[in-house]
């Protein structure tokens, strides 16, 4: 080891998972807005002090917990540049995503529904923006897009999370695959326009 690597702080590590852990045990007990910093804390066998130290309130710890999997999520998002564009290289809406959402089809549902937290919901679309902007659409776009990638973005985080929402409340009848394909056909000819992609809409898959 390096002097300028650092040691895993593994205190830090343990005292965040055992937060974690309480915060998702308690929202199968109970609705996320009667969750109290107390409850976690008990829960966790934390002090409110040690809580205070690594989060502001229950919306960051949430946010935090949830992004280590998306973080995970995105490392495998295959990189796709202009010149390697294809429509079968390319699926804008991966299905390890709609994956994800069904084995935790409780959670997303409490937390998108009227008992769920707008802090945590804006938090999470800031997050697939920026995911969005940097990872997919820079590596694409040409200097003189027709849109501004930033509005492109937008559009696709809202649009993601409010298809997620219905497909929740519609039951699930259709498969994280079908939902990634669904997911593609409404939004590579648009995206494609956009970044002055090679994309003939007569070529997407029906």
């Amino acid at each position: 080891m390096t002097t300028t690597e650092k040691r895993p702080d593994r205190r830090r590590e343990r005292t965040l998972h055992l937060l974690s852990e309480a915060l998702l045990d308690l929202l199968k007990e109970q609705d996320y807005a009667n969750i109290t910093i107390q409850d976690i804390t008990d829960k966790a066998n934390v002090s409110r002090a040690t809580f205070y130290l690594h989060f502001r309130d229950k919306d960051e710890l949430l946010f935090s917990s949830m992004k280590r999997i998306y973080d995970e999520l995105s490392k495998g998002y295959p990189a796709v540049t202009r010149s390697e564009f294809t429509l079968a290289a390319y699926d804008v809406h991966d299905a390890r995503d709609f994956e994800h959402v069904a084995a935790h089809a409780d959670f997303y549902r409490a937390m998108l529904g009227a008992h769920g937290s707008p802090q945590f919901i804006r938090m999470v679309r800031a997050y697939l923006e920026n995911l969005m902007r940097e990872d997919v659409l820079k590596p694409l776009a040409p200097p003189d897009a027709h849109l501004p990638l930033d509005f492109i973005a937008a559009f696709m985080a809202g649009a993601e999370i409010g298809v997620i929402n219905w497909w929740l409340n519609q039951g699930g009848e259709h498969s994280p695959e079908q939902m990634a394909q669904m997911m593609a056909r409404m939004c590579l000819g648009g995206l494609g326009w956009a970044l002055k992609l090679p994309v003939d809409p007569n070529d997407i898959p029906t």
